[in-house]
This record gives C-alpha cells, sequence and structure tokens, in this order.
C-alpha cells in the first residue's frame, strides 16, 4: 500500500534510508559517513521535512513501511 506519510512514520523512514544507505551505497558512499549516519539524526531530519513538505510510504502487508519517496517542489526560475 502506498499512502501520504505522516509526522509519526519519521522513526520508520529514518530506518529504511539508513538500513538502504548502508547496504545499497557501501561502495559508492565513503564507509566512515555511512558508519556515522545514525537512526536518531535521521528521524529528527524526517520530522522536520514532514511537518514542511510531503512525503509518500509504501508498506507491506503488515503495515511495516518498507520504502518512501520525497516530494520536492520545483522552481521555475
Amino acid at each position: 500500500m502506498i499512502r501520504k506519510a505522516v509526522i509519526t512514520d519519521a522513526k520508520a523512514i529514518a530506518k529504511v534510508q539508513v538500513d538502504t544507505w548502508r547496504t545499497t551505497d557501501r561502495n559508492i558512499v565513503p564507509e566512515d559517513y555511512l558508519k556515522q549516519m545514525s537512526y536518531d539524526d535521521r528521524e529528527e531530519m524526517w520530522k522536520t521535512i514532514l511537518s514542511s513538505g510531503s512525503a509518500y510510504v509504501a508498506e507491506n502487508e503488515n503495515g511495516e513501511i518498507i520504502g518512501f519517496s520525497r516530494i520536492l517542489k520545483a522552481e521555475i526560475i
């Protein structure tokens, strides 16, 4: 299921983001950067994002968040 994210999703989004970066970007992003990523820091970042922007989450059949997409507003200049 895909639905609009709410601020209480910040913790689950943070976990997906950190875990994904650590597994898929291992040979792309420096290891030190990946090690310093924290669930708590990312959760706070997502709380800020979700309070002022839009994102969507994908949930599995158990209601667990397994993916996300952030909506960025494009500006024409």
